[in-house]
């Protein structure tokens, strides 16, 4: 069986444009699929067939005059286009690399889920599926798709699974665990709304009402797609055969989620336009919803982070991949053993594990707010002679104190940094790096470029997805004292670009 005249990838998107590409950009560059549908479900602006990479395989169906996010909805229509024997299910913000494509074969079940099967009301089967899942097209149809009913955000693949796995003779199965990455984002994104920043303090909260509503109405609506099959429940009226008891709770959980959380959001962001954040927090702590559930896909960062991910994982895997690309990329650049070099969150010393043996002695530095990381690079990535031999410096800062070097460097490298971080965190980290550049030295600082600015969330977090236009990278080298310059492309596997700020005038950082 050729695999690839079998598979159909389907992907929706709604004001997620910029998470969009980067995972169309990871998907077109394997040929396990035939076709991916993308269906832009009333972005603002419209997703553009010239934002998405150059692919014949991709088609484009956009859906107007959409007032709400409807995800079953969404993806129904994209299954409804799609033509492939089997789907992959693969959400805006996921990124699939070449070690998931190797290993995945649409045959091995009838449904295929991520994670460790976890999260369900099935207390024998767990869903925890990223988003991520393929399925036999008959097998999806047979149990109606997703159950349309449920709207907003959660739930949704949980009860597209459990129907699933009622259909007679369906077999389960998990897809592989390797290459599969997430663009981590914040509460806000999820609802597909352009609300301020401050309105992440308030977004845990109304997204888990949300979840509970779906997770309500699936229980419900599981009763009556029983009774009269799901082909007729998706035209269900009042007057259908249903217990009225269940009819009445669908309805009743459908209006306080359209009378009551819906508007609430509106009244929310724009309450947070008006008040200043520790209000918020204040008023959010006297009824006890502070420490509310955030329900965010984001992982923890911080020491409990690298314990759940592991050191090599929790920097972004690719472990192999990304530090040859590193080094190599340097190297090109003109990096040579008798240079000084600055690793800006090193993390657990993917490139440099590369670089200290290359660089001469003590000429490799690195610096990392994150000591387990450190001490895991030191621990399992350089043996105990080179590390003798080579003497690289690392430095466990959280604020960017480069003054700890007491060394002037030739160059410096920031990989996947910026993608973690708000502008101003960008701007403190080059302006406390400039004083310790050599006159002529530069950093090459990579990041997720978009076209139009996006609004990132207010923190950084080692997980988060932050994204910048080309403008504003060069403007935060002009308001550094440096000058900047777009390089673009550089084959990073998840499509970041590349940027290279550099020190143009002698700026004594020693007395």
């Amino acid at each position: 069986m050729n695999q690839s005249s079998s598979v159909s990838v389907i992907t929706v998107s709604h004001n997620r444009t910029s998470h969009l590409i980067i995972s169309a950009l990871a998907i077109s560059k394997w040929n396990i699929h035939f076709e991916h549908i993308i269906v832009d479900w009333n972005s603002n602006p419209p997703i553009l067939t010239s934002d998405l990479p150059i692919d014949p395989r991709i088609r484009l169906v956009r859906v107007e005059n959409q007032g709400q996010w409807w995800l079953a909805k969404a993806y129904n229509q994209a299954a409804r286009c799609a033509s492939g024997e089997w789907l992959l299910k693969v959400d805006a913000d996921c990124i699939l690399d070449q070690a998931f494509f190797d290993a995945f074969d649409p045959r091995k079940a009838s449904i295929q889920t991520f994670g460790n099967l976890s999260g369900s009301t099935n207390s024998n089967v767990n869903f925890n599926a990223w988003g991520l899942f393929s399925v036999k097209r008959d097998v999806f149809e047979q149990c109606g798709g997703f159950n349309e009913w449920l709207f907003g955000w959660g739930f949704d693949d949980t009860d597209l699974y459990e129907r699933i796995l009622e259909v007679p003779n369906t077999t389960l199965a998990l897809l592989p665990k390797c290459g599969v990455h997430m663009l981590h984002h914040d509460n806000m994104s999820r609802f597909g709304a352009n609300y301020p920043n401050k309105y992440y303090l308030w977004a845990g909260w109304l997204l888990e009402a949300q979840r509970q509503g779906n997770i309500y109405i699936a229980c419900c609506s599981r009763e009556a797609w029983n009774k009269i099959g799901p082909e007729r429940f998706e035209q269900m009226s009042q007057n259908d055969v249903l217990p009225s008891t269940t009819w009445l709770r669908i309805k009743r959980q459908r209006m306080l989620r359209s009378l009551l959380i819906q508007p609430m959001q509106k009244v929310v962001a724009a309450i947070s336009l008006l008040m200043p954040d520790y209000l918020i927090r204040m008023i959010l702590k006297m009824v006890g919803l502070l420490d509310w559930p955030h329900c965010s896909t984001l992982p923890p960062h911080g020491e409990e982070g690298v314990r759940i991910l592991g050191h090599r994982r929790y920097v972004g895997g690719l472990w192999k991949q990304m530090g040859t690309l590193q080094f190599e990329f340097l190297i090109e650049q003109g990096l040579k053993p008798n240079h000084r070099l600055l690793d800006i969150g090193c993390g657990s010393l993917r490139l440099g594990s590369h670089l200290i043996p290359y660089l001469q002695p003590g000429n490799y530095i690195g610096i990392e707010k994150e000591q387990s990381l450190l001490d895991a690079g030191l621990l399992y990535e350089l043996p105990d002679r080179l590390l003798e031999d080579r003497k690289p410096l690392l430095i466990q800062s959280s604020n960017f104190e480069f003054e700890l070097m007491q060394c002037y460097v030739d160059m410096a490298i920031a990989n996947s940094l910026f993608t973690h971080l708000p502008a101003e965190y960008i701007l403190i980290c080059l302006k406390r790096l400039r004083p310790w550049l050599k006159q002529g030295a530069c950093l090459y600082a990579s990041f997720f470029e978009v076209s139009h600015e996006y609004e990132n969330p207010i923190y950084p977090h080692d997980h988060g997805f932050f994204a910048y236009t080309k403008a504003q990278m060069l403007n935060f080298g002009i308001e550094a004292g440096l000058t900047a310059h777009y390089i673009g492309n550089w084959d990073h596997p998840r499509g970041q670009k590349m940027m290279v700020f550099r020190q143009v005038s002698a700026h004594p950082a020693l007395n």
